[in-house]
């Protein structure tokens, strides 16, 4: 087994740990996919995975994976995979950097609608707004 330890540049918001702050999708028993999708309108599916759900289930992880995809926000985590430190960010804003993996950091600039984007993303998510900043943090597996 190997240790990975990245390198994260994003810009964004801190929310804690999962001990700081009750996510609204673990009171769902969601990922924070599933409950973005629920939000936007893609209910889970309450049938139990079998052969007869297959295809139901591909439907929906195919329509909530689109939907994650064309959000320009989204959560990260940051610290450790045993003690995670969440976060929201800009997708386009997020620059990772494995170790012994140098990678360029061009111009660093904040567009128009960024601080707009993650005000509607956590206003959805149920999440608390705060004034975004630029942010490196480090990720050890």
């Amino acid at each position: 087994m190997s240790i990975s330890t990245d390198a994260n540049l994003y810009y964004g918001i801190q929310l804690g740990t999962g001990e700081d702050i009750t996510f609204p999708w673990k009171k769902e028993d969601l990922d924070w996919k599933e409950y973005y999708a629920m939000q936007m309108g893609l209910p889970p599916i309450e049938a139990p995975y079998t052969d007869e759900t297959r295809n139901e289930y591909r439907q929906y992880w195919e329509k909530k994976n689109k939907l994650v995809e064309t959000s320009k926000c989204s959560i990260g985590t940051h610290c450790s995979c045993d003690y995670p430190m969440y976060y929201v960010t800009i997708n386009k804003s997020e620059l990772r950097a494995p170790r012994g993996y140098p990678v360029v950091v061009g111009n660093i600039k904040i567009e128009e609608d960024w601080d707009n984007a993650l005000k509607q993303f956590c206003e959805l998510m149920g999440l608390e707004y705060e004034q975004p900043q630029w942010w490196l943090s480090s990720m050890w597996c």
